[in-house]
């Protein structure tokens, strides 16, 4: 027994370690060279962080073009092998490989390579073994739909070469349904390794999907990534290390990881593209990265929104200021542009490949969910719902969405009577988990929710570009909320796994700007909250996945599955201590010149 264990344990932290040198080697360089060129005046950390996405947007948009050119797969394998061995010698040579992994990052890496482990430890339940991870498996530890399989599945469209018009993605969805650039990733990374599935549709081969879950959870884990270089470029390392930690011991983010749909992939972009914004980067690129938002996943199309907001609300103070000069829109027209254009590709598939069913969308407008109701016109769908809800009904439902999210009462919500102090609280416990998934206020936290609304008083103390920063990235982020508000037809529908996974990594931000208020009592009675706010993250975080999941973990899992999960925890707590602590007086020093 002990020895199945160790080997258990050798086997998933060396299969883990393969996928993460791979996913690096493969992704990072194309952005990182193109970041050292446009952006060679720019700050490392913000190179590197728009790099990120800078990679999966090139890479997407070459295999979309192979795709096009009707090359086979095996082509389209060479191909895609030859482009990174070419990237990944010019970075090397050219010096930019050895100026990327510097102590900060190695850290900074290091820590991302342990909270990646620890994920797909979790998803080899019950006994550390990587031949159990499978979409089935996932979807029953995380009491979660389909959804995780459908990047999958996209992939094996072109993998095996599929018509998208001959087999749903999963079923009663489209392969149009959800956006592209999870699947496409993962199409890339077979055909870069010479792999395919063989199974029958919708079914997974051992280790196969363990690359696919490594690969996912690899990129949702860029989110990590730009709190970490965006708090520390804006705050600080020590700041950053705070954001990190209240972000990665907390429940909904540590299961959004896990699950394989790329929900946080989307933040990352939106996150980005909004900092971009502020940091003055050009318009049409910020429009091409949040146009690789939505095509991360839909929700993104809310941001897009909030951004377009801010772009007009810019504009409208130029046109004024310029007495009504045309040049005064042009950075609204270069956003409109980049997210038009790096669209068109996945509007052409949806129109002559797989349109996509109006079912979804019907759902979310009108919360109609009749299967029939795929085969209605948006028009007729429109006169359905109003002739079914009064304006008054129409107006409580948006407004009810958006309290939604910061509602608490229902987690304290008991229909049964008569139950003892023990059986109320078993009962709240129960509750809490699926609260922490569904309200943004239980999936971030009550404490450092009330953090947030703390570092946005203090945030009067902060230098005033330091203070911009943080209100408008905040406040633009948040504004989604009133789109997915009056929006969404459905009362209750502004849960989080609808729209609030960029609102966690701002909320993460904001929590780290209070670490760079130099105030003794601050400090005090802020480490105290966040103390306690991480403590209650992790208490969370186990109850869901250990307690709250439909196959109990608890009662099934081996001691070495709980062991090695505590070890790797007390690794990346240690981690983010240290990165917290070698911030240099030269750095603080460097932070004030720079404000």
């Amino acid at each position: 027994m002990l020895n199945s264990s160790l080997s258990n344990i050798f086997e998933i932290t060396l299969l883990s370690l393969f996928p993460f040198v791979y996913f690096s080697l493969f992704i990072l360089p194309v952005g990182q060279i193109v970041c050292e060129y446009f952006l060679r005046s720019r700050d490392s950390r913000i190179q590197i962080v728009v790099g990120l996405g800078y990679s999966l947007i090139f890479y997407s948009l070459l295999l979309t073009l192979l795709l096009a050119l009707s090359f086979s797969p095996s082509v389209m394998a060479w191909v895609l092998r030859g482009v990174t061995l070419i990237s990944l010698l010019y970075w090397i040579l050219r010096g930019g490989f050895f100026r990327f992994f510097n102590r900060e990052n190695v850290a900074l890496f290091s820590l991302f390579f342990f909270y990646f482990l620890l994920t797909l430890s979790v998803s080899s339940f019950p006994d550390l073994n990587y031949r159990n991870v499978s979409a089935d498996l996932t979807q029953r530890l995380l009491s979660l739909p389909v959804d995780n399989i459908i990047p999958y599945n996209f992939s094996r469209y072109i993998l095996e070469s599929i018509s998208p018009s001959r087999i749903d993605i999963v079923h009663l969805w489209k392969a149009s349904d959800r956006g592209p650039i999870g699947g496409l990733m993962n199409a890339a990374s077979f055909l870069i390794l010479g792999i395919q599935e063989n199974q029958n549709w919708s079914e997974v081969s051992p280790g196969l999907y363990f690359i696919y879950q490594a690969l996912l959870s690899y990129l949702n884990l860029f989110s990590f990534l730009a709190v970490w270089f965006v708090t520390a470029h804006v705050f600080g390392r020590k700041a950053a290390s705070i954001s990190l930690l209240i972000l990665i011991t907390g429940c909904f983010y540590f299961v959004n990881i896990i699950f394989s749909w790329p929900k946080f992939l989307m933040a990352y972009f939106v996150f980005v593209s909004v900092f971009m914004h502020l940091v003055k980067i050009n318009p049409f690129v910020i429009g091409v990265m949040m146009g690789a938002a939505v095509l991360s996943h839909d929700a993104g199309i809310f941001y897009v929104a909030g951004l377009g907001l801010l772009f007009c609300v810019e504009a409208i103070k130029n046109v004024l200021k310029n007495k009504l000069k045309i040049v005064s829109l042009k950075p609204l027209f270069l956003y409109v542009l980049g997210y038009v254009l790096i669209n068109i590709p996945w509007s052409v598939f949806k129109k002559y490949y797989s349109a996509p069913s109006p079912r979804l969308l019907y759902l979310h407008l009108f919360c109609d969910t009749r299967v029939e109701s795929s085969n209605v016109p948006l028009l007729e769908e429109l006169k359905y719902y109003l002739a079914n809800n009064t304006l008054m009904e129409i107006l409580s439902t948006r407004l009810g969405n958006l309290y939604y999210p910061f509602d608490m009462s229902s987690a304290f919500y008991i229909t049964e009577i008569n139950l003892t102090v023990s059986e109320y609280i078993v009962t709240i416990l129960n509750n809490l988990p699926g609260e922490s998934f569904h309200r943004f206020i239980w999936g971030f936290g009550f404490i450092p929710f009330l953090l947030i609304i703390y570092s946005l008083i203090k945030s009067r103390k902060l230098e005033q570009s330091k203070k911009t920063i943080l209100l408008t990235l905040f406040f633009t982020i948040f504004s989604a909320l009133i789109f997915a508000s009056f929006i969404s037809g459905c009362s209750g529908n502004t849960t989080n796994h609808h729209w609030a996974y960029p609102i966690f990594l701002a909320a993460a931000f904001a929590v780290g700007s209070l670490f760079s208020i130099e105030n003794k009592f601050n400090s005090i009675f802020v480490k105290f909250l966040l103390s306690f706010s991480v403590a209650l993250n992790i208490f969370t975080s186990v109850l869901y996945i250990h307690y709250h999941s439909l196959i109990r973990p608890v009662l099934h899992g081996t001691v070495a599955y709980f062991i090695f999960q505590a070890v790797v925890s007390f690794l990346c707590l240690g981690l983010v201590y240290c990165l917290g602590r070698c911030e240099s007086q030269k750095e603080d020093e460097f932070l004030v010149n720079k404000s």
